[in-house]
């Protein structure tokens, strides 16, 4: 899995995900959502789009489940978008679709992140 910054506004960042998500981080391993937004990552608005990673290992969710808890203890969000229909049915089996913030797509991402729900 690889992660590159779209962009970034007033009301959030968007980042990008390539390939797998298969992420295994020991203690030793760099953070990738860190080392791409740096020491304040976890304090940030962030939108993640996943429509090019249609696969999810245990690993993957691992990570994806440690980095929802960062952003909560950091007073930021994570906001999982464009998520393709085999990860998002992998999410819907583990019951984690109730606790990730997931959207449809960007706009809908971006309304959770601002709180425009309308």
């Amino acid at each position: 899995m690889q992660l590159k910054m779209v962009s970034k506004d007033d009301h959030a960042i968007r980042i990008q995900s390539e390939g797998p998500i298969t992420q295994s981080i020991t203690d030793n391993d760099p953070d990738p959502i860190q080392e791409l937004l740096g020491p304040e990552a976890y304090a940030q608005q962030v939108l993640l789009n996943m429509e090019n990673s249609d696969y999810l290992t245990s690993y993957g969710i691992g990570w994806l489940l440690r980095c929802h808890k960062r952003f909560g203890k950091a007073g930021g969000k994570l906001v999982l978008h464009s998520v393709p229909p085999m990860v998002l049915e992998s999410l819907k089996l583990l019951r984690l679709h109730r606790l990730f913030h997931l959207a449809a797509d960007e706009a809908a991402a971006l309304s959770i992140v601002t709180g425009d729900q309308s």
